[in-house]
Order: C-alpha cells, then structure tokens, then sequence
C-alpha cells in the first residue's frame, strides 16, 4: 500500500514538472514572436514616412518646374512663303510659353501654345503667330484664357505676350535692351493696362523692373529651361 502511496506521489510530482516547463515553453515561443509583430509595424511606418517624402519631392516639382501644371506639347514646324520683295521661304517653330503670374492677390502661371500662319520679309523675315491655347494656372485650377496673343516682336526680335484677364490687358515684355534696341533675353517683366489696351494701369518694364516675370519658351524636344530668375541687364544697357 506505501508502495502505491509513493509511486502515485512521485507521478504527480513528475506531472507537475512537465506541465511548468510546457508552459515556459510556451511563454518563451511566444515573447519571442512580438519583436517580429513589432519589427512588421516599424517597416509599415517606414513605408508611409517614404511615401510621404515622395509627396513632398512631387509638391517641389510642381513649384520649380511650373511646366509640368500644364499639358504641353512638343513643337513643330512648319515652312513658310514670306511676302515681301523676294518672297522668300523659310521655316519657323511653334512658339509655347510658361511665365510666372504675380498681381497683386493674383499669383499663377501663364501657358500659351503659338503657331506661325504667316511672314513677311522686312529686312529679315518674321513670323506671325496665330494663339492655339492660353490658359492660367491659379489656386489649383486652370482657366481658359482669351484673347491671348504672341507677337515676335519685328527684325529685333523683341517679343511680347498679351491677354486679357479680370478686366485689364497684361503684357509680358522686357524690361533691358542692349545696343541697337534689341532685348537679350526671355521676356522679364509686366505691363498692366485697362480693358482698353491703350491706358496704363502699372508700368512693370522700366529700368526698375517694378514687375518681375519669369518666362521660358518650349524647347525643340518640348522640355523647359529652369524657371529661376536668372534676370541680368543686357550689356549696353544704360
């Protein structure tokens, strides 16, 4: 009887003993499971810190290269028979634009696609465009923009753009001219006028270059210059 007293003591004894070390077991397997759990939920956070990073790089695009507000195209071109004395034929590109627009509470961008229909030969030839598309770029959305108009600006080459936005008349020109009167660089300033083109509201384009502008013409191959404000008076320039 003390026989079957001990054995049944020493079996329980021994249940005991596994039962505790099962469980440690199962304690231990599972500690060791949530560094794993935690390791998933950092590499999740790393995911959407990238995925933020990658929202702010396209937001920088969008202000350094406003080009990309816009659907653009790659220009062409296209022969011409320029009347004149020798009805000379040449060939000329479209003309695209993108300029900065800052007005007042008007702060934008300014698209407009230009194609040549005709020419005349003065002491060179020069091209006349007929406007495809303007349109600005303000508080998120694009506008329609009409009439908008590109003109190469004669034998200097001294180009303008003018639209007419919320009543007044806006004309991209230069604000420098080096010898001979010619401009040296993409258009760099504004001139406000009334609905009538003819009365001056602001004059941006003196020598203080009171309206700055930034405007860049399409590349052969559609792409853009960057839009810094590289602005320099043209040599000769007094």
């Amino acid at each position: 009887m003390k026989k079957i007293t001990l054995i049944s003591l020493m079996s329980a004894l021994l249940f005991v003993a596994c039962s505790e070390q099962s469980t440690q077991s199962e304690t231990d397997s599972s500690s060791s499971s949530k560094p794993l759990q935690s390791s998933g939920i950092q590499s999740s956070s790393s995911s959407v810190v990238s995925q933020s990073s990658g929202t702010q790089s396209a937001s920088s695009a969008s202000v350094s290269s406003p080009d990309t507000l816009f659907t653009t195209r790659t220009p062409t071109s296209k022969a011409l028979t320029c009347s004149g004395p020798h009805s000379v034929l040449d060939t000329f590109e479209q003309s695209d634009w993108v300029c900065s627009m800052d007005y007042k509470d008007i702060h934008g961008y300014f698209y407009m696609q230009n194609t040549p229909t005709s020419c005349v030969e003065i002491m060179s030839t020069t091209p006349q465009y007929t406007n495809d598309t303007a349109e600005l770029y303000l508080n998120g959305s694009l506008q329609s923009i009409s009439p908008a108009s590109y003109d190469f600006g004669g034998n200097h080459h001294n180009d303008y753009i003018k639209f007419t936005y919320q009543g007044y008349v806006f004309h991209y020109y230069h604000s420098s001219f080096g010898f001979g009167w010619r401009s040296c660089q993409p258009m760099d300033c504004m001139q406000v006028y009334e609905s009538d083109d003819s009365t001056l509201v602001e004059d941006g384009c003196t020598s203080e270059r009171t309206l700055p502008v930034v405007c860049r013409m399409a590349n052969s191959d559609g792409s853009f210059d960057s839009f810094a404000d590289n602005f320099t008076k043209c040599i000769g320039d007094q």
